[in-house]
């Protein structure tokens, strides 16, 4: 989550929402009045600085690696789980002797006599929650994540999606390859295992009260909730659904947390930003972005102890998103300096590209006699999914309207998805049909494919499509590396957040170590800078682990 999708988000509220705006006598709006309350985002309120977002080997991070940066206060190479090079001669392909393991802050954490829990959109196995649960010089050995969780890290409470990986092998919708069942292991541990709506709800009403009032049926609980096979549902897509948000989730997890009267560590974790930035679906990053900032406002503030510090930033910014669109091969008859970008256009999106809208398209209603899908009926099935505004704030100049109108659908609009569509069709489905080839239509690592080819390309001319009609332009399907937010909420009596050393520009590792700190949990942590790419400072001790550094 990068500072482009914030104030994506921060412009999308206010164009949906028009109170406080101030409008001259000629109707014209010239500013959001002296009460900025409501108009600002819960996050934007408790900004404290920027965060550089490097890994180890690389300009651009990935999540593996600047979880670790967090969790060890460490930089690590990419797709490194918590653990650091031996020496910085190490090379690909990596083996698992390769790296030493780094105590992560929630195992120290949990060491010292504090609760402990993981909260996230994503499988819990994913690289971010990975980074402070497990150790591995693979982030995509989710099935070994899983056990490690489980079995030896066991957090209190963790949340989030990931049931393929805990099913034994046979099971329908496993990824296992072996008889582990880790909801049989966690409820032998002591968890309450929650995997239903029902069972959601009955936890609910077997507790006191409701919404921040609301207390769990027993005092320190053990709980694992994980209600989706895979990354759990996009906000945009969640519909009436009864499963907890992840505002939900993080109330939820607060209560369970506090109700032992110990102190806690948490991580919570909006993944599912970088996942439709990934796919450059704007719409349903925004969303998943405005559920970030309503689970710091509606349900983490309000509810956390006296001496509870919040810390938030982020993995690394991904799209490489532009809120401003050079028009040069989308409208070319259109002046290149336009001023112009229309966050109304964006709320007509009624669900994401990938798992709402383009799942759509194996209706058997849209497919021709041959199972092969018109681009005319493609269009009317995106159109369906989204409604154009029927004005905007800002209206684009005369010159402008003559050849683009972002309230009306433009046969240009649709054109570059034409190629993508027939690449879709030849490489992804037999013989050209989209008949039982569902299965290969969801990319499960989006920053690992060929964002030119078949089903990945198609999504990402999709999304590129509606960017480009909202006047919104992306670079790349990948992370990028420019500096992210950084953001830290000290309860009135605490040491202030500036004094705690959450300020200014600092790099990933840097803010693990000031959390660290703030935990009283550095009496032997060693800080491995690696500011010009060199290896660990320190040797690993005996037991061949290091600690949180």
């Amino acid at each position: 989550m990068g500072p482009e999708i914030v104030t994506a988000a921060r412009h999308y509220k206010n164009a949906l929402d028009p109170a406080g705006q101030t409008i001259n006598q000629n109707g014209v709006f010239i500013g959001m009045g002296d009460d900025l309350r409501g108009r600002q985002l819960p996050a934007d309120e408790i900004l404290v600085g920027t965060v550089q977002t490097r890994s180890a080997n690389s300009h651009i991070t990935d999540s593996a690696a600047a979880s670790t940066a967090y969790s060890c206060a460490s930089r690590t190479n990419n797709y490194w789980i918590a653990k650091q090079p031996a020496s910085a001669s190490i090379v690909p392909p990596w083996n698992e002797s390769d790296g030493i393991v780094c105590k992560t802050i929630l195992e120290k954490a949990k060491e010292q006599g504090y609760r402990t829990g993981v909260v996230v959109t994503s499988r819990f196995m994913h690289a971010t929650s990975a980074g402070f649960i497990s150790h591995t010089v693979d982030r995509h050995k989710e099935n070994e994540i899983a056990y490690q969780a489980i079995e030896i890290t066991q957090p209190d409470v963790i949340i989030g999606g990931g049931s393929r990986h805990l099913l034994p092998q046979n099971t329908t919708g496993s990824r296992r390859k072996d008889d582990w069942d880790g909801f049989a292991s966690a409820a032998a541990r002591g968890y309450k295992v929650i995997r239903t709506e029902a069972q959601y709800l009955d936890f609910l009403n077997r507790g006191t009260g409701t919404g921040n009032s609301w207390e769990p049926p027993e005092k320190c609980q053990k709980l694992l909730l994980v209600d989706a096979l895979s990354h759990r549902p996009y906000e945009i897509d969640r519909k009436d659904s009864r499963l907890p948000s992840l505002s939900e989730s993080m109330r939820l997890a607060i209560k369970v947390l506090q109700s032992c009267g110990q102190p806690y560590f948490m991580l919570m974790e909006a993944s599912r930003i970088d996942h439709a930035l990934h796919e450059n679906d704007v719409t349903t990053a925004i969303r998943e972005t405005l559920e970030y900032n309503k689970a710091i406002g509606d349900a983490i503030i309000p509810n956390i102890a006296s001496d509870t510090l919040v810390v938030g930033s982020s993995d690394h910014s991904t799209g490489g998103l532009s809120l401003g669109l050079s028009t040069a091969g989308v409208y070319p008859s259109i002046p290149v300096v336009s001023y112009a970008w229309y966050p109304e256009v964006l709320n007509g999106q009624k669900a994401s590209v990938a798992e709402g809208m383009f799942h759509g398209l194996t209706e058997q209603s849209y497919l021709q006699a041959g199972g092969s899908i018109t681009f005319e009926a493609f269009v009317d099935k995106v159109k369906q999914h989204v409604t154009l505004p029927e004005k905007v704030r800002f209206p684009p100049n005369k010159l402008m309207l003559t050849q683009f109108d972002p309230t009306v659908w433009l046969e240009k609009d649709f054109a570059p998805m034409k190629e993508q569509l027939a690449n879709f069709l030849a490489h992804e489905c037999p013989a050209g049909s989209i008949l039982g080839c569902e299965g290969s239509v969801v990319i499960e690592e989006a920053s690992t494919s060929n964002e030119n080819s078949g089903a990945s390309g198609f999504k990402v001319a999709i999304g590129r499509m509606l960017a480009n009609k909202a006047y919104v332009a992306l670079s790349t399907r990948g992370p990028t590396s420019v500096d992210v937010n950084l953001y830290c909420y000290a309860p009135p009596g605490m040491m202030s957040c500036y004094d705690l050393g959450f300020k200014g520009n600092m790099p990933n590792y840097m803010v693990g170590h000031r959390m660290a700190e703030a935990l009283g949990l550095t009496g032997d942590l060693v800080l491995t800078k690696w500011d010009d790419g060199v290896g660990p400072v320190k040797q690993a001790d005996a037991s061949g682990h290091r600690d949180i550094g």
